[in-house]
């Protein structure tokens, strides 16, 4: 059984999809009835009002999973009291209560990553002016100007992020 927030044929298991509504495919191999049963009475019910875990990434994640994981937190960037954050600042908050428990490689690994979808935010396709990278504290944070925004700034600055997270990953390795 697999759990995703987009479908993705994973191959001859159940996949599960809890984006904003939940889906169910392939559930004909859950042998166990009651489980398959309960699975799919929630086929099709709205999950935004369901709480969300504390932990929004994952060290296998790639590519749109690890920005749509991070969104948020870069949004905290734009607080007037952000000191910014480094690549490996947002791994420990995607990873939140797991992250303790996560092996070190894992975690370098998902830094990097991290990293790479950063360099393309801060890019001049995104939000070059507005977020920037300091090389020496390796922290990316919000231009002075720019914090605590105004309502139209934070409108577009969320409207900029979330382009980036809807990016695929075929249009990000053309920039």
């Amino acid at each position: 059984m697999s759990s995703r927030l987009s479908f993705n044929n994973d191959g001859d298991h159940c996949q599960i999809v809890v984006k904003d509504v939940f889906d169910i495919r392939k559930e004909q191999f859950i042998h166990d009835t009651t489980l398959r049963n309960e699975l799919l009475k929630m086929k099709g019910k709205s999950l935004k009002k369901v709480p969300t875990l504390p932990i929004t990434i994952v060290p296998e994640m790639e590519g749109e999973e690890i920005r749509e994981g991070i969104a948020g937190y870069i949004m905290q960037l734009f607080d007037g009291n952000s000191e910014g954050k480094t690549a490996y600042d947002l791994c420990k908050k995607g990873l939140d209560r797991i992250f303790d428990c996560t092996p070190n490689d894992k975690k370098d690994s998902l830094t990097d990553k991290i990293e790479r979808e950063m360099k393309l935010l801060t890019g001049k396709q995104y939000l070059k002016g507005f977020l920037e990278y300091n090389t020496e504290d390796k922290k990316y944070r919000a231009v002075e100007k720019y914090k605590n925004p105004r309502s139209q700034t934070r409108k577009f600055i969320e409207s900029k992020i979330n382009e980036w997270v809807k990016t695929s990953q075929q249009t990000l390795k053309s920039i």
